[in-house]
């Protein structure tokens, strides 16, 4: 009896695997069965980089338009936000590019990144496309953008920047170190 269970058990569960893999795999927003590593690689950060600096402009004006060079169109038809380092993104901020702060409006107020404005991702997440463009209609499609939050084990910055680049920003920027890396490498904040 005790082998018949354990046996029935097993075929349960591994039909029950089989078809939810089926039905994932069916699925167009299914989960993907493998992690996208590239979300978290910067290794493009350098050249993105040297290309700013050979080629300067005024990230803050409406005009301009292609200021980092992104060739990485998705399936989906939006352009991949771009991993950055703080080099770059200490660049950036001297050359007064959006800064974004994904994380929650309290965690905000506690100290950020000079200039940045919070767009707590929370929030934006759950707001149908129309309430999301409203919300960034007032920045340039074009212009360059950096996205980030506290740095470490968050993803939030990631989340945020795929939500903003899906809107048609072709510029988004994440940088992965954050709020940690920028206040452990002792620069300027704001409260």
């Amino acid at each position: 009896m005790k082998n018949r269970f354990a046996s029935q058990t097993l075929f349960v569960t591994g039909f029950s695997v089989l078809l939810g893999l089926f039905v994932n795999w069916l699925n167009p927003n299914g989960i993907p069965l493998v992690m996208d590593e590239s979300r978290y690689s910067t290794e493009q950060s350098d050249k993105l980089m040297q290309d700013f600096m050979n080629n300067p402009t005024d990230t803050t004006s409406k005009e301009n338009t292609n200021l980092i060079q992104n060739p990485n169109l998705t399936e989906e038809g939006f352009v991949k936000p771009q991993n950055i380092k703080l080099d770059f993104t200490k660049l950036l901020h001297e050359k007064n590019a959006l800064f974004i702060d994904g994380r929650t409006e309290e965690e905000y107020k506690l100290g950020h990144i000079p200039g940045a404005i919070n767009i707590p991702y929370i929030n934006f997440t759950s707001l149908p496309n129309e309430k999301k463009l409203e919300i960034m209609d007032k920045y340039n499609k074009d212009g360059i953008i950096v996205v980030y939050c506290g740095g470490g084990d968050c993803e939030v910055s990631i989340d945020l920047a795929y939500d903003i680049a899906k809107l048609g920003f072709t510029s988004v920027n994440i940088y992965l170190g954050g709020w940690k890396e920028w206040t452990e490498n002792g620069l300027k904040e704001e409260r």
